[in-house]
């Protein structure tokens, strides 16, 4: 399976959708919405977002997309947008699914003819409800109870995801029979932790329970998540060395999809409408999980979040770069020219190493993106850019500033080898990238577009 259809086929499986153009939606009744990270638009990594992914305001480049790629992680800079996203709008879909399931079990517990209609496996937790009825001549579940719920779940809605009726988040590090894992997904039941240590003088969002309302809302709980969970928490783990908090999650995601799916498919006959609004329209699985590795090559082609914050927040920073060294304004044609010069390393390999008193003669030079990666290709705008410099022999001043090109923007670069890399690392001039560290016998971990190049 190629990356976007399985990226699509992710977007699909938690309610969204993909326009024409590649921009993430939310499903309307009129007209869909898109969805937004921090202001920007969460779009697939298609080619056409991916070069329209910058805007202008104020005369500066910003970024205005969030390219959806949440295979892409590094665990240097935390949670990718992507992964972040995603995993919010997973903690809403598994809420509703659950609050619907949560709804029609109630129902089912206060009907005698829709217990007549249930299937084997709701008639065990029909037998379970006579736990909570104890030596109570009424019914488990009455409409008192079915009120008291839909106070709670409104008061559900209204408060953090960390409070919901479950909650699912993401660690670094776990460990399970002696097993070190890298990431682990741990599903929260915070509304069922809450019914645990609850007494009937104790309100639970602002509602008083009676006591065998306690008693069927946590058995609901228990009969939805049986066999899943221990100790209020349900964990998957993940050493999957592309992704292994997005592996995680969505094993997570899957995991409870398919149990929720099964169990609305039984309630159906209750409230088909709400039963089906409910059910999660899965198009990807574990299986699919199992395979993402395959993915790894189109993944490192797309401009992470960090390539995309830095190919447009550097520029203030290179910017004050050259003023801090004193560079002549006769000595480049402008500001923005050494600034371009900086973010793109001149890869054009006109230049050879220049002696302290070497002058440099005005020329024009074309940047060949031949043997470029597809992220750097990505971040010169996909084609060739033709800089036009004018030299006067350098200064102490010049020499200085060579020395002190930020790390960031050249220096220590470092590739896994392969002929097409080789090359573009020997053709940056050394004046904008000294300390070039090439490591062409041992591989490195998988290159991350633009980020694997530049550290």
């Amino acid at each position: 399976m190629k990356l976007i259809k399985f990226y699509t086929n992710v977007i699909n499986s938690i309610g969204l959708k993909v326009d024409d153009e590649g921009y993430i939606k939310v499903p309307g009744e009129k007209k869909d919405r898109p969805i937004m990270h921090n202001k920007k638009f969460l779009v697939m990594p298609v080619k056409n977002q991916i070069d329209t992914m910058f805007g202008e305001v104020d005369g500066k480049r910003v970024l205005t997309k969030v390219l959806f790629n949440p295979l892409s992680e590094d665990p240097v800079n935390g949670e990718s947008a992507s992964l972040i996203k995603l995993k919010s709008i997973v903690d809403v879909t598994l809420n509703f699914s659950y609050a619907t399931i949560i709804e029609l079990l109630l129902k089912l517990g206060s009907n005698l003819d829709y217990q007549k209609k249930a299937t084997l496996n709701l008639n065990m937790f029909i037998s379970t409800l006579n736990k909570a009825k104890g030596q109570s001549k009424t019914d488990a579940v009455d409409e008192k109870s079915i009120e008291k719920w839909a106070k709670i779940y409104s008061g559900v809605l209204s408060a953090p995801p960390s409070k919901g009726l479950l909650h699912v988040f993401l660690k670094k590090g776990g460990m399970i029979n002696g097993v070190k894992y890298n990431r682990t997904c741990t599903l929260n039941l915070p509304v069922y932790k809450e019914l645990k240590k609850l007494t009937k003088d104790t309100p639970l969002f602002g509602t008083r329970l009676r006591k065998k309302d306690i008693e069927v809302y946590k058995l609901v709980y228990e009969y939805v998540f049986k066999d899943l969970f221990e100790d209020e928490n349900y964990v998957v783990m993940s050493n999957n060395k592309l992704a292994a908090g997005f592996d995680s999650l969505l094993r997570m995601y899957i995991t409870l999809s398919v149990r929720f799916n099964s169990l609305l498919k039984e309630l159906m006959f209750i409230d088909e409408e709400s039963a089906k609004a409910a059910m999660v329209d899965l198009q990807v699985s574990l299986t699919d999980m199992d395979n993402i590795d395959s993915l790894e090559g189109e993944v490192a082609a797309i401009p992470s979040d960090t390539d995309a914050h830095r190919a447009a927040n550097v520029v203030t920073t290179a910017v004050e770069q050259v003023h801090a060294a004193n560079v002549p304004s006769t000595t480049i044609v402008d500001k923005r020219s050494a600034v371009d010069m900086i973010l793109n390393n001149d890869v054009s390999g006109r230049n050879t190493m220049m002696q302290p008193t070497q002058a440099i003669q005005p020329q024009t030079t074309t940047v060949d993106t031949t043997g470029m990666t597809a992220a750097q290709k990505i971040l010169y705008g996909n084609s060739p850019q033709t800089m036009q410099q004018q030299y006067a022999t350098q200064t102490p001043q010049q020499q200085q500033f060579i020395q002190q090109v930020p790390p960031q923007y050249g220096q220590q670069m470092q590739t896994q080898y392969v002929p097409q890399q080789q090359q573009f690392i020997q053709q940056v001039p050394p004046q904008y990238g000294q300390q070039m560290q090439t490591q062409y016998a041992m591989p490195q971990e998988r290159p991350r577009g633009i980020n694997s190049m530049v550290r």
